[in-house]
């Protein structure tokens, strides 16, 4: 919004504030409000540039919540939270934090620690494994005119037929379980399984 409203100031001269403004996808009313009651924030709290550079060359390491309190109690300075981290962002104080890492789920973790023994078919050689006895499965998403379904066919890594499948409009358990079902009457008839 802010940058629209500076490009609005730009090029007004040129063009006139309406052509401007709808260019840009911005009402005339927000654009004349801004200029009538919009303040900078390094206008509205410059005054505490100094204190929060002193700050953060003490303490490179505080955040935003840190640098308020901080204000308040060494310079009995009040600040929202709000404007604050604009006011940092602006004066290119704020910290970059990295992303923590989330937890793994035990499938994952099992997973992570099997490594490559994880994969059972690589174990095996391609003259080992039968028809019908390794099967290849996923939900594939379908765009229609009407809609997305998701498709869950059982493949057979043999034979590359899909022996089984499960449509539906969203990838969900009930159609996993749809999609098994089919595969163990399949298995049933060839006479695989009991």
């Amino acid at each position: 919004m802010k940058r629209k409203i500076e490009l609005v100031d730009e090029f007004k001269d040129d063009f006139s504030v309406k052509l401007c403004c709808s260019v840009l996808d911005l009402p005339r009313s927000t654009y004349y409000y801004s200029n009538r009651y919009y303040v900078s924030l390094t206008k509205k709290y410059g005054d505490l540039e100094r204190e929060i550079k002193q700050i953060v060359s003490k303490k490179s390491g505080y955040g935003y919540r840190r640098i308020k309190d901080s204000l308040v109690n060494e310079y009995g300075r009040n600040i929202n939270h709000k404007p604050l981290q604009k006011l940092l962002r602006e004066l290119g104080l704020s910290l970059n934090r990295q992303v923590k890492k989330k937890k793994p789920s035990g499938i994952e973790s099992i997973l992570n620690e099997l490594g490559s023994q994880a994969n059972i078919l690589k174990a095996l050689k391609e003259e080992e494994i039968g028809v019908f006895s390794v099967f290849q499965t996923d939900f594939t998403p379908i765009e229609t005119e009407i809609g997305t379904f998701y498709l869950m066919p059982y493949l057979c890594h043999k034979s590359k037929i899909v022996v089984a499948y499960a449509i539906s409009e969203s990838a969900n358990t009930e159609t996993a379980l749809k999609a098994y079902e089919d595969l163990k009457i399949f298995l049933k008839k060839t006479g695989d399984i009991d």
